[in-house]
């Protein structure tokens, strides 16, 4: 296995094997959001959750705050 971007390239060689080659993506995507069991109810979600949607791409979200947006947990949370 290799980690890389693009599309695969493999020696003559290799092609010549008569074994698959090509590339299996792997993405990491947001889930619902779980509130704490002990959250009184009532309590919706605040406004810095908004960027994680569900579904939405881990990587988007970190290309998008790149140098701010999204505030790294405090020290201890």
């Amino acid at each position: 296995m290799k980690i890389r971007s693009g599309p695969p390239h493999d020696d003559e060689d290799d092609l010549a094997a008569g074994i698959w080659a090509g590339v299996i993506p792997i993405a990491e995507t947001i889930g619902a959001l779980q509130p704490c069991p002990l959250l009184p109810a009532g309590i919706a979600s605040g406004a810095g959750t908004e960027p994680y949607a569900p579904g939405r791409g881990f990587d988007d979200i970190l290309r998008a705050n790149v140098g701010g947006g999204v505030a790294p947990a405090e020290a201890g949370e």
